[in-house]
């Protein structure tokens, strides 16, 4: 859910409509055994960026930003909607799950 704190009324209110019942999904009890068998990516075990171009414009979201899972949940429904690889979607999928989950632990804030 969007932080009242973070955003006007309206805007947590978009928010909330926008991903109604995406969080809760990400948490069921089949999803939440599959994030415990999965392993999570963090900067020290992903070649992703060592497979960008040098030259390469990259835009990172770290769980620690409360937008981040938003973020990739609309990727994902827009991934699945251009035929993206059903793997490569439940990997999107699992690691908004994992952003939320280190976000509840851990806390977020927007970055500075």
């Amino acid at each position: 859910m969007a932080d009242e704190k973070l955003f006007s009324p309206e805007q947590a209110a978009g928010l909330r409509d926008m991903f109604k019942g995406v969080v809760q999904d990400f948490l069921s009890p089949q999803t939440a055994g599959e994030v415990a068998a999965t392993v999570i990516i963090t900067k020290h075990n992903s070649t992703v960026l060592a497979n960008c171009a040098d030259d390469e414009p990259i835009f990172v979201l770290r769980a620690s930003d409360p937008l981040a899972p938003y973020a990739v949940m609309a990727w994902l429904r827009e991934a699945e909607a251009h035929g993206c690889p059903p793997d490569k979607c439940r990997g999107a999928d699992l690691q908004a799950t994992h952003m939320i989950s280190w976000a509840q632990a851990h806390g977020s804030k927007l970055p500075d």
